[in-house]
């Protein structure tokens, strides 16, 4: 069979810990005369025209409040500076600075919200997202023009209260472009959009998870390029986890493409996050990375495209998978600098964890000499004589051609086991490192490959004494 070995796609790597937005074009749409302020004196008129652009007039130089009282919005169209009108308009940040805005406690209504300078931190009380309405937007600096200085939002965001039996209930969806960077978790019910060359990194370290909502509860859509052409790079979300922490991933992938992406980042000085996987993404093309991280999957929620830990900043990480189920596509290649992959305990056979497409072993960068350890340890358990699988339906390669084997459990009847199947193993069968010391079994044990018409099995070979 023959493999192709994919360059991994980690795309703008150096700002994947950084967050930011994109910029959101809109149009002007001609306004009502507004609340006008010129020095201290207040013209009292209205501002509540649909499309309305309005520019924030900071007061102070570091920090400031959004409400409706503070007179601190200037109309692009006509210069007129009034207090802020509601949802119907956009609020556009657009000077290059480190600004904490301050929002009401009680809340403010906003759709759109323009951040293309970067640098702004939105804080305090909630975002409010009017019900039945069009999708939410929040946007800001794009790759082009920034590395760090991203539009923060600390601030929950939630829907609105129906207020009428005439208004609609739906939720708004929010579209995220550019780099934006959410601390904490956000209540709104609606979906999240990612559109092209945009990053939307999901801060946990700072928020205690709320368990009824989650992170973010509705479904995730990776936006692609329109017209055919493809982005300078894709859009990207990633999940930063808290040490040692668990996280519960529930959200359905509703689009992607191959380059999409998707990340969960731990890095911690040794200690690990748990990903419980139990979403039903077998659709999803792009690519799951999980650095730092125990990945437990279980056989209903199966992962599409492909899943790696390969890293490009010179740090060595091991992954963990375990359980049963399929992770990737066909055609794809999973690649892992290095990997843990352990059996679920399974009193019958079948619990198999699948890799449709190829699993490969990825080349350590360089400077680092790993944890001394092969590059892939395939761990199995025995109950009742059975054991489930680890099936590799594309091509094995693991790096250095050298894999660890490890059984555990209990084993009574002398015949032979197989452990794993590989649909094509190109550069031969590699060496096997048998591991049993937890093995409770008066039986010879012993490990090899044998070709099985279509490819290679993994079989262990129990014998009397």
């Amino acid at each position: 069979m023959r493999i192709s070995i994919q360059p991994i796609r980690l795309i703008c790597a150096s700002m994947l810990l950084l967050g930011a937005l994109a910029i959101l074009s809109a149009g002007q749409i001609p306004v009502m005369a507004g609340e006008i302020e010129t020095g201290q004196e207040l013209i009292a008129s209205r501002m509540v025209a649909p499309g309305q652009q309005l520019s924030w007039q900071a007061r102070n130089t570091d920090f400031d409040v959004w409400n409706t009282t503070a007179v601190n919005w200037r109309d692009e169209a006509t210069g007129a500076i009034g207090r802020w009108p509601g949802a119907q308009a956009t609020a556009n940040f657009t000077s290059n600075q480190n600004y904490n805005v301050q929002i009401d406690d009680g809340g403010i209504e906003a759709l759109t919200i323009n951040a293309v300078a970067g640098g702004y931190t939105l804080t305090g009380g909630n975002i409010v997202l009017p019900r039945g309405t069009d999708p939410a937007t929040l946007s800001g600096p794009s790759v082009a023009t920034t590395t760090t200085n991203y539009l923060k939002v600390q601030s929950d965001i939630v829907d609105g209260q129906i207020r009428s039996i005439y208004q609609p209930a739906t939720f708004a969806d929010m579209r995220i472009q550019g780099y934006v960077q959410f601390l904490g978790s956000k209540s709104y019910a609606g979906n999240t959009y990612i559109e092209p060359e945009s990053l939307l990194l999901v801060d946990l370290d700072r928020s205690t998870p709320n368990p009824a909502n989650g992170y973010l509860r509705g479904a995730i859509n990776f936006r692609s390029p329109q017209n055919g052409f493809p982005a300078a790079f894709g859009s990207q979300i990633i999940f930063a986890l808290t040490p040692n922490s668990t996280y519960r991933y529930t959200n359905r992938i509703s689009a992607s493409s191959m380059n999409s992406i998707m990340s969960f980042n731990c890095f911690g000085q040794g200690r690990k996050c748990n990903i419980d996987y139990h979403q039903d993404n077998s659709d999803f093309e792009g690519t799951t990375y999980c650095f730092g991280c125990n990945f437990n999957i279980t056989s209903s929620a199966p992962i599409g495209g492909s899943l790696s830990n390969s890293i490009p900043y010179g740090i060595f990480d091991r992954i963990t998978i375990r359980g049963a189920g399929s992770i990737g596509s066909q055609n794809r290649q999973s690649s892992f600098l290095a990997a843990d992959i352990i059996t679920a305990l399974a009193a019958q056979p079948g619990q198999n964890i699948v890799f449709p497409g190829d699993l490969v072993g990825a080349v350590l960068p360089v400077g680092v000499a790993g944890d001394g350890r092969n590059q892939f340890r395939l761990g199995f358990s025995f109950f009742g004589n059975n054991t489930s699988q680890v099936q590799v339906m594309g091509s094995f390669v693991p790096a250095g051609n050298e894999i660890d084997v490890v059984v555990t459990g209990t084993l009574t009847e002398p015949r032979d086991y197989v452990l794993a199947t590989f649909g094509g193993i190109p550069n031969g069968p590699p060496q096997i490192n048998l591991i049993t010391d937890t093995l409770t079994t008066q039986l010879q044990t012993e490990a090899n490959f044998a070709a099985n018409g279509e490819g290679f099995n993994l079989v262990l070979s129990a014998t009397q004494h």
